[in-house]
């Protein structure tokens, strides 16, 4: 074999390799990408401690998007009345919305989720769904049903 043949042959071979990487990285990888993270978190107010349901939602792709809904499911479904959506979200950036009232969802909770502007469903993993689902039952169980937080009259 010639050497012209040996460097011809790696030639065609660096460019394949190049050419399926940047496939993979276009098309796969460097795509809008949401994280979902439900919480009952306790929040001061007026030296007040209230429960409330967050719904942390962190783009974690590399293209921006934007974030029209936050959803829940349970006996009956759910859309977040965040007047701060839609939303754009960059890479990295994150968008947090606060639900005051939780009774809904005291006999149950099976999904948690957000829709950005193309129809793309993007889920809370389970197992942090059925953790807020817990929570809300054992302060249903105390009689709490939700937080007034934010709607003081002064």
């Amino acid at each position: 074999m010639s050497a012209t043949l040996i460097i011809a042959v790696f030639g065609a071979v660096l460019a394949t390799a190049t050419l399926i990487w940047n496939i993979y990285r276009d098309g796969f990888r460097d795509r809008a990408r949401l994280r979902v993270f439900p919480a009952i978190n306790e929040v001061m107010d007026w030296e007040i401690e209230h429960d409330v349901l967050t719904i942390d939602v962190r783009n974690i792709g590399g293209k921006p998007l934007i974030l029209t809904h936050i959803c829940l499911e349970g006996q009956t479904a759910y859309i977040f009345n965040d007047h701060t959506l839609p939303k754009k979200l960059g890479p990295g950036e994150i968008h947090i919305s606060f639900c005051r009232k939780y009774e809904p969802f005291a006999k149950g909770l099976s999904r948690i989720y957000v829709i950005d502007s193309l129809g793309k469903k993007f889920d809370a993993p389970r197992k942090e769904t059925k953790k807020v689902e817990a929570h809300i039952q054992s302060l249903a169980a105390k009689g709490v049903t939700g937080s007034w937080l934010g709607q003081r009259n002064t």
